[in-house]
């Protein structure tokens, strides 16, 4: 449930020159950092620098790590996950003690930034991108926008990340399809027959995620060793989605609109409100959050105890277009499982 991480030590001068050191660091220019990739292809690379503050000089070494890659360099597609710890935790020290003895064991680490992360197995992957296109956005969280400023999504993903005009956000989502990111990386065949109907959520946790999962779980410190747990990827990623498309089932329009007009203990009001909503979505290129933007903040909170009823009748504002021709008949009536309902299902079956 964990992909990548960005770790980091805060070190002395003579640590810094020893990595300077090793004969196979080089100057990166594009980072103005020293670099070691020599150990890539286990999924670490080293970077080291010096800053000044105040007068004073102090020495940062990071160290970027896919931690599967580690001990396992063919598959591209499984996940660590907690089982894996000392196992992925052993064979990175020896790969640090190669570059230089003196580098601390990887647990003892700080984080800087943690990918936590689930594969989704689905025959419905196209299917479930094109939801969560329709979903609502975190706030603060913003699409990525093209050379031109305007915002877009890549073919194939879902992103929320940081604004333009932000120098950093506290994490950023990314719902894509794993083979289609395998084939635009130019990847094996085997790589990408492997990531067949793969759907892969990331949640990026950046400096004030890992502060605030910090608090929540009362961790001692910012060590990697607390962070490389399945129960906190869990709930990560379950905080992530519900931003976006909260916890009920996906069902054609109509059906959704025929229920609500059914309702009884809806009033008029709030009927013609849903009604509203789920029309408005369901248009071409619309979205929740879309349709948010144009509520003031009084329509704002009146759209949130909307949802929650909506969702207490196990209905979705996003909604399966009646004319979906990726979809059967019989595929249509059933609908399609919540993103929670299917992250819930890969846990079970994998534990």
């Amino acid at each position: 449930m964990i992909h990548t991480a960005t770790l980091t030590i805060h070190t002395n001068r003579e640590l810094f020159q020893q990595f300077r050191q090793i004969q196979t660091t080089y100057w990166n220019r594009d980072t103005k950092r020293f670099c070691n990739d020599s150990k890539i292809n286990q999924g670490i690379r080293l970077y080291a620098y010096r800053q000044a503050v105040q007068g004073f000089a102090y020495y940062q070494i990071e160290m970027r790590i896919n931690f599967l890659r580690v001990i396992e360099q063919e598959d591209h597609i499984k996940l660590f996950s907690e089982q894996y710890t000392y196992a992925v935790s052993d064979k990175c020290n020896a790969l640090l003690s190669e570059l230089c003895a003196a580098f601390p064991p990887l647990l003892d680490w700080d984080v800087m930034r943690i990918d936590y992360c689930i594969n989704i197995k689905t025959q419905y992957v196209q299917q479930y991108v094109k939801l969560m296109r329709k979903g609502d956005k975190p706030f603060q969280l913003a699409l990525p926008t093209d050379k031109y400023g305007n915002q877009t999504q890549k073919p194939g993903s879902v992103y929320f990340g940081k604004a333009k005009n932000k120098k950093t956000t506290s994490y950023a989502i990314n719902f894509y399809n794993k083979a289609d990111q395998l084939k635009n990386e130019k990847a094996k065949q085997q790589y990408i027959d492997d990531a067949k109907d793969v759907l892969r959520i990331e949640i990026q946790c950046n400096a004030a995620k890992i502060d605030a999962i910090k608090k929540k779980y009362k961790l001692p410190n910012k060590s990697i060793r607390y962070f490389l747990n399945d129960e906190i990827a869990l709930d990560t990623l379950i905080f992530a989605i519900q931003k976006i498309t909260k916890t009920a089932d996906f069902h054609v329009k109509s059906q959704t609109l025929q229920m609500i007009r059914d309702n009884t203990t809806f009033t008029k009001k709030r009927k013609a409100r849903l009604i509203e909503l789920i029309e408005t979505v369901s248009k071409q290129h619309n979205s929740i959050w879309k349709y948010k933007r144009t509520l003031d903040e009084r329509g704002k909170a009146q759209l949130r105890r909307d949802l929650i009823a909506l969702e207490g009748l196990g209905l979705n504002a996003i909604t399966i277009s009646d004319n979906d021709r990726t979809l059967s008949t019989d595929e249509k009536r059933r609908g399609l499982k919540s993103v929670i309902a299917l992250l819930m299902e890969t846990i079970e079956h994998d534990t």
